[in-house]
């Protein structure tokens, strides 16, 4: 199996895991995935068809990978706060202001 597919598998599994997605969904996305030969992205895929959200596939990604997961609702921080810090700065310390008091 090649590594493309255990990572499809692993994503998938994950979402079932969570209770985002039926291993049946699961099939029917793979084998669309397949047919369709587009080349488009297992998560892409499940959001396209509707079976997972943006947001589900975004937290199992973050799992497979080991990554933190963590939805910011738009009233929980100031989206112009971003610009306090230069872009650098966020980028090499990997921090997002989210308010100042």
């Amino acid at each position: 199996m090649s590594t493309v597919s255990e990572s499809r598998l692993r994503l998938g599994n994950l979402l079932i895991e969570r209770g985002y997605l039926t291993l049946e969904q699961l099939e029917n996305a793979l084998r669309h995935q397949a047919e369709a030969g587009t080349g488009k992205l297992l998560g892409e895929l499940l959001v396209d068809l509707e079976m997972c959200s943006e947001d589900q596939v975004v937290e199992g990604l973050a799992l497979e990978y080991g990554v933190p997961y963590a939805k910011l609702e738009q009233r929980l921080f100031d989206p112009d706060i971003v610009s306090v810090l230069p872009r650098e700065q966020i980028e090499s310390q990997l921090v997002l202001p989210l308010f100042a008091v």
